[in-house]
């Protein structure tokens, strides 16, 4: 399972990914699947497909930012041509916010597990948080 560290863990996973053997979930829902949270069991071959086109596509997009080197934007077009099986989650489920919504929300004013009771995480977007100067080092 991998995890970005700017999220917060409301609850248990085990219930939500069940046994899938790859998982991630939405980002923007039906456009761009998140790569900040996901999971699989050892040697899937989507996530070995992730790590064999990475440099590729990084060589290929030099001077992109990196949703496009190395975040959604490569995981859903690899999960386009090669997903088959791979169980992608509600994004309302680990992201219950997007990024263009960060402003909206400070980390520890309020209890995200009653905001969002049906959420297994919260995604609190630590990039947007820096830029506001919310975020530490």
């Amino acid at each position: 399972v991998w995890v970005d560290t700017d999220f917060e863990c409301l609850k248990p996973i085990d219930d939500l990914i069940g046994d899938a053997e790859c998982f991630a979930a939405w980002e923007e829902p039906r456009r761009w699947i998140a790569n900040g949270f996901m999971g699989c069991v050892p040697g899937h071959p989507f996530l070995e497909r992730l790590i064999d086109d990475l440099p590729a596509n990084v060589e290929r997009h030099q001077g992109f930012k990196p949703n496009k080197l190395t975040g959604p934007r490569f995981f859903t077009r690899q999960w386009l041509q090669h997903g088959r099986g791979v169980m992608i989650l509600d994004r309302d489920l680990v992201l219950p916010f997007g990024w263009r919504e960060a402003g909206e929300y400070t980390p520890g004013t309020f209890d995200p597990a009653e905001k969002w009771p049906d959420a297994y995480a919260v995604h609190w977007w630590a990039n947007k948080r820096r830029e506001r100067g919310l975020a530490t080092a």
